[in-house]
Parts: C-alpha cells; sequence; structure tokens
C-alpha cells in the first residue's frame, strides 16, 4: 500500500529578548518581545505562568505594557508562532522595584510655645494617593500631632525643643512603596522684648534707652527687624542700649528682635516721635473715587512752619493713585474695593501731622439682558432664552435729559450680545443714562407694554420703540446714584442697577405641502398636491376640539403657511 506523508521541519526561532527590564512600581512599562529565524507574521502568546496582572500581552507586536502596582514578581512564558505553525519560546521574570520616594521640607518652619503651629509635609517620586504617615525615630514636640493621612504637624506646642529636634518620617504611597526623611524641627521659648513702649526724648537732649529681653537661652543680639532707627540713633547689639541726641521731630517706627543663643527671636514694635507742636490735616473726608475715572484731591495742612512735604506713612493708596509732595492726590483708580492708609505732612523744621483715611473705590453699573419674550408678555418668564447679537449701547443724555435726541453722548463701546442675552456696562459715575438696543435680524418689535420710567423692577421689558416695528428699542432715563441701586436684581449691590431688559418678540411661521402620493413612493411628486385642504395647528396639550392657534387652506399646489405664532411647541 502506498501514503502520501506530510513532515514538516521548522527552523530555528529565537525569541528575544533573553530578558525583561523589571520596571518601576507606577511607572509605565513597556518592553516587546520579537522572534527571528521563522516566516513572519508572528503571534504571541503566554507559553506557561501567567504574566503580571497589571500587564498585557499584545499578540501581534508582541509588546508586553501596562504600569505596575506591586513588587510582586511574576515568572512566565512567552512562546512565539510563525506563520507556518512553528514556534519557539522564551521563560521570564520580571519583579518591579518602588521609586524613590521623597519628603519635604527636610527642616520645618520655627514654631513658638503656646502659638499654633501647621506644617504640611509632601512626598513626590511614587503613586498618589500618600498616606500612612507615621514617625519612626524620634518625638514631636509636646502638643503637636503628625495626621497620619495628610501628612500635616500641627497643634499648639506646650513645651520648647530648641535647639532643634530631629525625628525621622514614613509615608507609604498608593502602591504600598514607603520613603523615609529625618526631619528637623525647632519650638522656640516666648521672647519677651522690653520695655513696652519708648520714652520719645526731647530735640537736642541725650537719649540713651535700653532694650531687654527675657524667655530664651544664653546671651541676647538685638537688632532691627523692620523699619528704621531715628536717623540720630544707633542701637548697641550686645547691650540694646539705644542712645544719640534727637535733631528733628521725625516720627520713627521701628521693630527691635532679640536673638538668643539657639537662634528663637521675640520683637517689639516701637515708636519715637520728639515733642512737636500738633499739625491738623484736610479734608476729613476725601472726594468719592470712581474706578477708571480721573480722580484729584488737594490735601492741606495747619498748625507747623513754612511748606508742607507730604507722604503716605501707612497703609496703601488705591491702586492708579498717587500723592505728590505738595498733597495732591491724583491719577486713575484701577481696582474696586476699601483701602486704608494714613498721610503725614511734614514742615520745614521736621514736625509732623499725620491723618488715616478709608476710602472706597467704586463703580457704578447699568446692565441685564435681551430677552425673546416668547408670549408677549412684557415679562421675562422661565424659559424663556436671552437674544444673541443684539447691538446695545450707553449713551447720556444732553441738557434736554430726553431719549434720543441730538446732544446726547455715548458712553464705552458697542455691546454685542451673546447667547445669554446679557449686557453690562460698568466703570460709571453717578448721574443719568439711557440704554439703546438694536435687535438682530428676525426681531422687529418691542414685547408688551414696556417701561417708561427708572422703576428699578427687574424682568420686566424697558424697551420703548418709538420710531415703530424695525427700529431701534430706548430705555427710560436711568438716574444712576450711589448706594441707591436695586438690590434685588440679581446681587446685593447697591452700585449696580441690573433691572434694565428689553423684551423682544417675534412672530414665527409653519408651513409645507399636503400631497396625494398617487404613486405611493412616499414623497411628493408632479402634480401631487393637494388643493382646499384645511390645515390647523394647535399648542402642544390642548385638545383638536379647542381653537387652534392657526390655520390655512391649501393652495392649488397643496401648499400651506400658518403664521402669526408664539414661539413655542406645536402639533
Amino acid at each position: 500500500g502506498t501514503q502520501v506523508i506530510s513532515l514538516q521541519i521548522c527552523s530555528a526561532i529565537t525569541v528575544s529578548p533573553t530578558s525583561l527590564v523589571n520596571g518601576i512600581v507606577g511607572t509605565a512599562y513597556s518592553q516587546t518581545v520579537s522572534a527571528t529565524g521563522g516566516a513572519t507574521p508572528y503571534v504571541f502568546t503566554v507559553a506557561a505562568g501567567a504574566l503580571p496582572t497589571w500587564a498585557t500581552l499584545n499578540a501581534s507586536t508582541g509588546a508586553i505594557t501596562g504600569t505596575p502596582n506591586s513588587t510582586t514578581t511574576a515568572t512566565f512564558t512567552i512562546r512565539a508562532t510563525d506563520a507556518n505553525s512553528c514556534s519557539a519560546t522564551q521563560a521570564y521574570t520580571a519583579t518591579p522595584v518602588c521609586p524613590a520616594i521623597s519628603i519635604t521640607p527636610m527642616s520645618l518652619a520655627q514654631g513658638t510655645v503656646g502659638s499654633a503651629y501647621s506644617q504640611t509635609l509632601t512626598a513626590t517620586g511614587g503613586t498618589a494617593p500618600y498616606g500612612t504617615w507615621t514617625i519612626t525615630a524620634g518625638t514631636l514636640p509636646a502638643g503637636l500631632t503628625l495626621n497620619a493621612s495628610s501628612g500635616i504637624i500641627s497643634g499648639t506646642p506646650t513645651a520648647a525643643a530648641s535647639p532643634a529636634t530631629s525625628i525621622t518620617v514614613l509615608v507609604n504611597d498608593a502602591n504600598g512603596c514607603q520613603g523615609t526623611q529625618v526631619i528637623s524641627l525647632q519650638i522656640c521659648p516666648v521672647i519677651t522684648v522690653n520695655p513696652a513702649t519708648l520714652i520719645n526724648g526731647v530735640v537736642g537732649t541725650a537719649y540713651s534707652q535700653t532694650i531687654t529681653a527675657t524667655g530664651g537661652s544664653g546671651t541676647y543680639t538685638f537688632s532691627v527687624s523692620a523699619g528704621t532707627l531715628p536717623t540720630w540713633a544707633t542701637l548697641n547689639p550686645t547691650t540694646g542700649a539705644i542712645t544719640g541726641t534727637p535733631n528733628s521731630t521725625t516720627t520713627a517706627n521701628f521693630t527691635i528682635r532679640a536673638t538668643d543663643a539657639n537662634s528663637c527671636t521675640g520683637t517689639r514694635a516701637y515708636t519715637i516721635t520728639p515733642a512737636c507742636p500738633t499739625i491738623t490735616i484736610t479734608p476729613a473726608v476725601p472726594a468719592q473715587m470712581y474706578r477708571n475715572n480721573a480722580y484729584t484731591q488737594t490735601f492741606a495742612a495747619a498748625g507747623g512752619t513754612g511748606a508742607y512735604t507730604w507722604t503716605v506713612s501707612a497703609g496703601t493708596l488705591p491702586a492708579g493713585l498717587a500723592l505728590s509732595g505738595a498733597g495732591l492726590l491724583t491719577g486713575t483708580p484701577t481696582a474696586l474695593g476699601i483701602s486704608s492708609f494714613t498721610l503725614r505732612a511734614q514742615d520745614t523744621l521736621g514736625c509732623s501731622g499725620t491723618l488715616a483715611y478709608t476710602v472706597q473705590v467704586r463703580a457704578l453699573t447699568i446692565g441685564n439682558l435681551v430677552f425673546q419674550d416668547n408670549n408677549d408678555n412684557g415679562s421675562l418668564d422661565a424659559g424663556e432664552p436671552g437674544v444673541a447679537g443684539a447691538l446695545v449701547q450707553l449713551f447720556r443724555p444732553g441738557a434736554d435729559n430726553t431719549v434720543n435726541t441730538g446732544d446726547d453722548v455715548q458712553v464705552g463701546s458697542n455691546f454685542t450680545t451673546l447667547a445669554a442675552g446679557a449686557y453690562s456696562f460698568t466703570d460709571l459715575i453717578p448721574g443719568n443714562y439711557f440704554v439703546k438696543v438694536t435687535p438682530p435680524a428676525g426681531f422687529t418689535t418691542t414685547s408688551g407694554t414696556p417701561a417708561t420710567t427708572d422703576n428699578n423692577v427687574d424682568n420686566n421689558n424697558d424697551g420703548d420703540q418709538p420710531g415703530g416695528a424695525g427700529t431701534a428699542l430706548f430705555s427710560p432715563i436711568i438716574n444712576l446714584a450711589v448706594g441707591a441701586e436695586s438690590i434685588t436684581d440679581g446681587d446685593t449691590d447697591a452700585d449696580t442697577n441690573l433691572t434694565i431688559d428689553f423684551g423682544l418678540h417675534a412672530l414665527m411661521s409653519v408651513g409645507n405641502v399636503v400631497f396625494v402620493d398617487v404613486n405611493a413612493d412616499g414623497k411628493l411628486d408632479f402634480n401631487e398636491g393637494w388643493e382646499g385642504v384645511l390645515v390647523q395647528i394647535f399648542p402642544q396639550g390642548t385638545a383638536v376640539t379647542g381653537a387652534p392657534a392657526g390655520a390655512d387652506m391649501t393652495d392649488n399646489k397643496g401648499r400651506y403657511l400658518i403664521t402669526g405664532l408664539n414661539p413655542g411647541s406645536y402639533f
């Protein structure tokens, strides 16, 4: 007998590489297994063992990818099978390693006994979130604790740790990898600087006052930590003695810092003002300031000798304003808010007077929205949308205080509404204004019965249309006053009038063709229009036995058009 026998002799296939990189926990892993010696393409499979739980094998490319989430060792064998079903294998072992996790800061901010303390430790290098913060060596100063979840060291220290103490902190990342760091923390005792105040001294008479400190360790070193000593005075850093002879009545504000042997400090602020006559400053209340509007205020002084030199001795002027040496406050305020500052007027002998001010930069605003008044009732109702593309302009009426006359002056730039229909004109000063709205295409008439006076009512139509359909809308004259505007117009700011709304009404139309589909092809063909059919449209939810919202009779081509409909849903 005879038999045809099939015999395949496979070429030697080599699977590479011989080993895989282990990878790092929390870092994306990619290693490609390849094969040579056979007929391409190859198909790669796991022949024995199992891939790490976090990894996948691409059967076509041989790519092993994923993100290690533990250091667990995985042992497995990859088989590469060529186009002729010949195959070879390679055994692998992958053991991811943890990344280096760093903890910062290494040196914590200095604390003080009796004062609330909070310092956050931060971990990097691993996979967030980090947790299980623990102290593995050393002890926190009394009164402080380490939050195991957040890594925040907080509390109110009850005992000093000075010089600094060291603790070792350990943290775990989301994959169980750990990092440690030795942290330095110093809690200082309360150091008291005395005396509480210094004598002012007298111009021309030798001055001597000694600063002392208690509560710290060892000897103290004294320095000026803020402000400056009087120009005539010096501070002995070893003894704390302030000495010299006053040569003017200039006020000096400064802070003395006492530093003990462990670098712990205590401070006390002092003021020295040699005797001088009383100098008064006027006015007591500056003129009102408005954002982005030019401002000028002149300050005057009395009671001293000769000309005065003006400075800001404390606080900060409103942004955009500057004080000249002659006492003239000028500029354009650029930011809203309350500012507190103190002005000093100094005469030719160095005597000075001061006056503290608190001023508020305000900004008056006119605005609200242009809306589509679907039911033409002159009010904004739920579901009625804003109108985009409306041109909004703000004007100040002239001497006639009348809307839309030749002496009107536009204020600011044109504003084109977006989808919400909102508009706003800000940085205004008190006075009379009116708003002009040019509707976009498709909106020809104002809605309802527009308001004719500045009534501060929100969500009603303020847009009169004296020129008739297709022309611009105008609000009434609006008297804008500081602190007198509506606080029920969407905010509680009495400097904003957000009640100037404009309702636009646009009637809609519905139409098409009624036809007899003679050839039953599901579409309108020539001469299939049906003449004389009554087409009625009803508001959604209305019974067909009721009155329709509109109707039309089809023409000789089956066409109909129902007009004069309010926006809404119909059937």
